[in-house]
């Protein structure tokens, strides 16, 4: 994979230029540090850029550490910590993957100190490990927090969507059969479980027919 464009917040975070990434292998640029021995960068990038490849889908990466060279050829590579996400790009909307946009956020200054990692000299006001730990909680709280809310969102539209197909097929029965809504439910139900079919099935199918036959 090749780098296309990268914009200038990412420019500045990697102290690289234009002219030096675009065109360039990804991992040519950005090629794991030597001197870490646990250096994984390339791996867990490469797996998250190919699953978005595969999948159209986007892929959140946790926390990583990947350090980046210096400006010089004889620099050290530089300690970075990164929060990615990694988003599909189509031709069109339902187009073949042509790409990949690797969003990051340069989170050294807020992660480096729950690892035990000393501030450098343009890092002195780091905060405590202490507070970044409340920090770190607070947001994987508020994380679990909105995947809750989603599900119990889809959860109570689904039932929604099953009572008004339900009551539209009890008012048909109630039509058909000149019955209260309590006696036009006890058909619709006795109906599910003679013919071992779900309520809502039944009712949706119900109201289809209805619907197809004008």
């Amino acid at each position: 994979m090749r780098i296309a464009a990268a914009n200038q917040a990412y420019l500045d975070a990697t102290g690289r230029t234009q002219d030096e990434l675009n065109g360039r292998q990804v991992f040519d640029a950005f090629p794991d540090n030597p001197a870490d021995p646990d250096a994984n960068g390339v791996a867990n990038l490469g797996a998250s850029l190919q699953k978005v490849l595969r999948t159209g889908r986007l892929d959140r990466m946790w926390v990583q550490r990947y350090d980046v060279p210096g400006t010089t050829p004889d620099d050290p590579f530089v300690l970075k910590y990164w929060s990615p996400v990694n988003h599909p790009v189509r031709e069109h909307r339902t187009g073949p993957v042509v790409g990949v946009v690797h969003h990051v956020e340069d989170v050294t200054s807020l992660w480096a100190p729950l690892h035990g990692v000393p501030p450098t000299p343009q890092t002195t006001d780091m905060p405590s490990a202490d507070d970044w730990t409340k920090f770190v909680a607070a947001v994987s709280t508020n994380e679990r927090v909105h995947e809750e809310t989603a599900r119990e969102v889809a959860q109570l539209r689904q039932a929604l969507s099953s009572r008004v197909v339900i009551e539209q097929a009890k008012g048909i029965i109630m039509a058909r059969r000149r019955c209260s809504p309590n006696e036009a439910f006890e058909i619709l139900r006795k109906a599910a479980r003679d013919s071992n079919v779900k309520l809502r099935a039944l009712a949706a199918s119900l109201v289809e027919s209805v619907a197809d036959n004008g």
